[in-house]
């Protein structure tokens, strides 16, 4: 039996039904991590690497975390918890089931074809349209109202952490440092990118805040899928900002602001500088972000979207066989 504390009913429950993954309609049970026959490294999540693997004749992806620290143990439950609570959802990666041999837990979910962050660098002129640009906030946005109906906080929102299947859908992932919400409220200071980090989350005398950190962090996302850079990697009179900066750039300077250009219209600006509100208490949560003239217009493009994402996806393995 694995070096665990098993005398704990929630270990040994989870130990119990380790090795039971359904895939769609196909069930198998009493696998190991003998039964995953790996193909290459695709990740490597907050707190644990994730592989391509094959089952059967299915492809997924497994994320490996180590139970070898109480720490590492906690978070681990919550992210198997988040997920098996909220994959419901359409716009949260499926989960198929668990493997836990020895020190390791193995979460087997669906595999997707790549994350924003990557297509982004492969698309033309580095940034998508906007009609994408939409069809990524309606997504994220529904999952993580999802999450908050679960009273979850997600508190890693970012590109590399919205993935896209091969149709074009796009699903959130990565609840390795989610929280739970308690009156609304986030309890800890848990670290996320320093990138996509709200101002509150940045001071030290600050050990609450709510929902409204993930709209912040969207904004940043959404503003640099829209212009192509994220606005706190720009060089200051030359010189290129470390994360020390980055924070500080984050907690005293003004909110970045997005303007409208060509390919940015007034509402995206709109839609994006309401979630870029210094003060936490001033943005929209989502009800409100789900009613705003951006939100609304997108909704009528999202099959074109899709099959801008399909188009590129094809484009990009094309070039790589």
């Amino acid at each position: 039996m694995p070096n665990f504390p098993w005398d704990n009913p929630v270990f040994n429950d989870i130990y119990q039904k380790s090795g039971h993954i359904e895939i769609g309609s196909h069930p198998y049970s009493n696998l190991t991590e003998k039964d995953l026959q790996r193909i290459q490294s695709i990740g490597f999540g907050a707190n644990g690497n994730v592989t391509k693997c094959k089952i059967g004749n299915h492809f997924v992806a497994v994320k490996d975390l180590k139970l070898s620290e109480t720490k590492e143990m906690k978070q681990a439950l919550m992210e198997l918890n988040v997920i098996k609570q909220c994959s419901i959802c359409p716009y949260v990666i499926d989960y198929y089931g668990y493997i836990c041999t020895g020190n390791t837990l193995y979460i087997c979910m669906e595999y997707m074809a790549s994350c924003l962050d990557k297509l982004q660098e492969q698309a033309p002129g580095g940034y998508f349209p906007e009609n994408v640009v939409g069809k990524i906030t309606i997504s994220v946005i529904r999952a993580l109202d999802y999450l908050r109906e679960k009273k979850i906080i997600h508190r890693d929102v970012k590109p590399s952490n919205m993935l896209v299947d091969r149709l074009g859908n796009v699903k959130l992932c990565d609840f390795a440092i989610s929280g739970q919400l308690v009156d609304s409220m986030a309890q800890s200071c848990t670290p996320g990118c320093i990138l996509y980090l709200a101002p509150e989350r940045i001071a030290l005398n600050r050990a609450t805040y709510d929902i409204r950190s993930d709209v912040w962090s969207l904004g940043i996302s959404l503003f640099k899928m829209a212009t192509g850079h994220n606005p706190y990697t720009e060089a200051t009179d030359g010189v290129e900002p470390n994360a020390f900066m980055v924070l500080k750039r984050v907690k005293e300077e003004p909110a970045p602001i997005l303007t409208a250009r060509e390919n940015i219209s007034e509402e995206l600006c709109s839609f994006v500088n309401s979630c870029l509100r210094k003060n936490w208490e001033e943005r929209p949560k989502y009800i409100k972000l789900m009613e705003h003239d951006f939100f609304v217009k997108s909704m009528g493009y999202e099959q074109e979207a899709s099959e801008w994402l399909y188009s590129l996806i094809n484009r990009i393995q094309a070039n790589e066989s």
